[in-house]
């Protein structure tokens, strides 16, 4: 496939090694996963981009709009 890869979902902890070197793409709500994200992307040489999911009001998965810049804040210091 000549074409970015997205995960739809957050993977579990023990995957994310795979996960960056297959994928391109994440969406992501927990910034421990995403943190590894970044370790591991580091240490393999990789980019891999995240989708910060926000949660709208149905209570599923996201970080609530309030917390995004200061959650932001945060990612962009991994």
């Amino acid at each position: 496939i000549n074409a970015p890869i997205m995960l739809l979902r957050s993977p579990p902890m023990a995957r994310v090694e795979e996960v960056v070197r297959t994928v391109d793409i994440s969406l992501q709500s927990e910034l421990a996963t995403i943190r590894e994200i970044s370790r591991i992307a580091e240490r393999m040489g990789r980019v891999h981009d995240i989708m910060l999911m926000i949660d709208l009001g149905d209570l599923r998965e996201g970080i609530w709009p309030n917390d995004l810049i200061p959650t932001v804040e945060q990612i962009l210091q991994f």
